[in-house]
């Protein structure tokens, strides 16, 4: 026969819903398998080099089974090999790693919350207090691993300027990412306050003010203007421009 026989597929046949029904261990399961089922069940068009994609992977599920889309599957496997599955506009292709962060697709904090796990997508995070710069080199320690996650940062923490972070990462770990960035944003705020000495003169107070900062608390003079400059967490600055108040009385 001048045909050869296809081998029998690795995978079940996929449940009403286009799951795949798991049992124990599947082994050596074709990435073109993979491919096909994916394109099947999402009835979306898939551009890839198959020079890039050759070979198989092994799926172990619980004894009891488990239930799984074709597209996790695929996403899952692709990683093993430093590929990810992207959109682009109408299509869905398949990069290396590398390639990706140009392409990553830009999600809102809504929609993280609905991509798959192992979509590769990117988010614009808007800092409201923290340093994006500092905020940034802690960050970029905790994606996933070097040359998949992406940390950029976007302007400078200024008054009137941009204060963000573009990242890119799978979707699984920039949901960690962005929870982390709430609680540093929150924690570190700091903020500026500046007041005007009304009866004293700034060197009559600075050393006072200078005793009583602290940590996490910094005071300046403006002595021309014979002004004073908090900066620190709201907290601190309450507690500091109450003092400068006590202090700015006449005798």
């Amino acid at each position: 026969d001048a045909q050869r026989a296809r081998p029998d597929p690795k995978l079940p046949p996929p449940d009403a819903d286009g799951y795949f029904p798991i049992k124990g261990t599947v082994e050596d399961i074709p990435f073109s398998e993979l491919i096909a089922a994916h394109v099947e069940t999402s009835g979306k068009l898939l551009v890839y080099d198959p020079k890039r994609i050759q070979g198989s992977v092994t799926v172990t599920a619980p004894k009891e089974g488990r239930v799984e889309k074709p597209e996790n599957l695929l996403r899952i496997a692709l990683v093993q090999w430093r590929l990810v599955m992207i959109t682009t506009g109408d299509f869905e292709q398949i990069i290396p790693l590398a390639e990706a962060i140009t392409a990553a697709q830009s999600v809102t904090r809504e929609e993280l919350s609905t991509v798959p796990d192992f979509a590769y997508v990117s988010l614009t995070y808007h800092l409201k207090n923290a340093d994006p710069n500092t905020v940034r080199v802690s960050l970029q320690s905790m994606t996933t691993r070097p040359g998949v996650g992406s940390v950029l940062m976007v302007g400078e923490r200024e008054p009137t300027g941009v204060n963000a972070l573009i990242i890119c990462d799978f979707a699984y770990n920039l949901r960690n990412l962005v929870t982390t960035l709430d609680q540093l944003d929150s924690e570190i705020a700091k903020e500026s306050t500046v007041i005007k000495l009304q009866h004293v003169k700034v060197e009559e107070i600075a050393s006072a003010l200078e005793s009583a900062a602290g940590s996490g608390m910094s005071v300046g003079f403006d002595a021309a203007n014979n002004r004073v400059v908090l900066t620190g967490t709201e907290l601190h600055i309450k507690r500091m421009a109450a003092l400068v108040a006590a202090l700015d009385t006449k005798e």
